[in-house]
């Protein structure tokens, strides 16, 4: 068993761990986009509206259960365990400002618990207090969570050799990262430039999250830039799965976002 997963409660459903936000869709979309991510094969959703009241929230919920019941995934509700026990939902997700992991296993002992975590520290606090997964991040950029900071330099050096393979490109990773570490401003390349993507110098890099795999027993998800060309990389860091929100909801085919995420899995299923 892993965490607090039975039997019957494979941790196989959070390879894709799809993280709504209904405001990238006109009104009257986003149930439709949610089931298209479902029929495609997400098998777990993380409801994600921070926006809404605690009513307004139940009465999403239970049309989201509705349909993650039909598809066979789980629902986990942000941040609201007592949403989520109403609801029917499989779990909550905790950011790692809420409540502690440990408090909510107490009140809410038959809900999976997801924690976002930023470093090692919380990232060992959340498995100590009885989380059932990670959501670690941002590995590479992502523009709602640059307030955590560009990675350090050697996790700079290693994204650009994962990508690049060592050479000029490289170099010019290094030479960024030390512009970095001493405080220097500099100008991101540009991809076809010369130089290297955005993503690869603001994040928190593949070292870290490299760290926290190989720390914690309990199922890691990578977030952050996870496009699906990147999802080897975190796989070989050694996550479990990827946390997904641009990823997957600005797709122009949220169908086929899903299947190129899909084929770095085992046959091309979540598996």
């Amino acid at each position: 068993m892993i965490g607090q997963f039975a039997p019957a409660r494979s941790p196989a459903n959070l390879r894709l761990y799809a993280i709504t936000d209904r405001s990238l869709f006109p009104e009257g979309a986003f149930l439709p986009a949610v089931e298209t991510a479902l029929k495609s094969g997400i098998r777990a959703l993380q409801l994600r509206e921070k926006d809404l009241s605690a009513e307004d929230l139940l009465a999403l919920a239970r049309q989201v259960k509705e349909l993650t019941r039909r598809y066979g995934a789980w629902l986990f509700i942000n941040d609201r365990a007592d949403v989520a026990r109403i609801a029917g939902a499989e779990g909550v997700h905790l950011p790692e400002s809420g409540l502690p992991v440990g408090e909510v296993r107490k009140s809410f002992p038959e809900l999976l618990i997801g924690a976002s975590t930023h470093s090692l520290e919380r990232a060992r606090r959340a498995q100590e207090e009885g989380a059932d997964f990670i959501v670690f991040g941002p590995v590479f950029d992502t523009p709602s969570k640059r307030a955590y900071g560009p990675p350090r330099r050697d996790a700079v050096r290693a994204d650009v050799r994962e990508r690049r393979g060592g050479g000029a490109d490289a170099a010019a990773g290094e030479s960024i990262a030390a512009a970095q570490a001493g405080g220097g401003r500099f100008l991101p390349l540009v991809k076809g430039a010369g130089g290297i993507p955005d993503p690869m110098v603001s994040g928190q890099g593949l070292d870290r999250l490299r760290e926290v795999t190989r720390a914690i027993r309990i199922p890691v998800l990578a977030l952050g830039g996870i496009t699906a060309d990147k999802v080897p990389l975190v796989l070989e860091a050694g996550a479990f799965g990827a946390a997904m929100i641009s990823g997957i909801w600005k797709n122009p085919s949220i169908e086929k976002a899903v299947f190129d995420y899909a084929q770095h899995f085992v046959g091309g299923k979540l598996l």
